[in-house]
């Protein structure tokens, strides 16, 4: 399979890659591993968009997202095919993310030890689950892959490989944007998210999906 994503657009200090490939979300056509690090751009609450291009830093279009209703979001590749979706259970607080009708993740918020809102994130094994087994899945979650920290509504937030013991940054989101001069600005309406080499762009997408989700019905949308 190909890469989705381009190669490498910018020099990523802080963030590591993560001790195994953190690919979910691939299928027989493509996968979305990049090579290097790489920084996506996109807007702030994308639930209230009907369409919506997350780009690179370059202007390259990298996905569509599309929300066809008020509890799901739609992962188009740029070739215009739904590749991934990804739906709210707002009453379990977690979001389910699928291939086609493949449960691939899942997107749980918890509260940790330090008493701080967090998500973790749960890749599954195949046999894979359907949407119509989805929430007995929900009980078989094992170890999580990644967890996310940080200030959710201010899009200031860091997402962690779980798989080791010292808890790895392998992507982080800031509404601090790179200019071309190499300066860093501050967008009202965008943030960006640097994401390490080895790790699944597509996920990425999605777990700042369920983030925007949880900010949008917190009734709380800081730009």
């Amino acid at each position: 399979s190909e890469p989705c994503c381009g190669t490498n657009r910018r020099a990523l200090e802080e963030l590591v890659p993560p001790l195994k490939s953190i690919s979910v979300l691939e299928d027989h056509c493509v996968h979305f591993l990049n090579d290097a690090p790489m920084c996506c751009l996109v807007r702030n609450s994308l639930w209230e968009q009907t369409m919506s291009a997350i780009k690179d830093v370059n202007g390259t279009v990298l996905f569509h997202v599309n929300s066809p209703d008020n509890d799901s979001m739609q992962l188009i590749l740029p070739t215009l095919s739904c590749h991934a979706s990804i739906s709210s259970d707002a009453g379990a607080g977690s979001w389910n993310v699928f291939v086609g009708r493949e449960m691939r993740a899942v997107i749980k918020k918890h509260i940790s030890s330090d008493a701080q809102l967090i998500f973790l994130v749960y890749a599954l094994k195949q046999p894979f689950p359907t949407k119509e087994n989805a929430s007995a899945a929900q009980f078989a979650l094992s170890h999580p892959c990644l967890s996310v920290r940080g200030d959710f509504h201010a899009r200031e937030y860091s997402i962690f490989d779980c798989s080791g013991l010292d808890s790895r940054r392998v992507a982080r989101s800031s509404k601090w944007l790179p200019e071309k001069n190499g300066e860093m600005v501050v967008s009202p309406h965008i943030h960006g998210i640097d994401i390490s080499a080895g790790v699944d762009v597509a996920l990425i997408i999605c777990i700042d999906l369920a983030i925007d989700d949880h900010v949008r019905r917190s009734g709380w949308n800081r730009s």
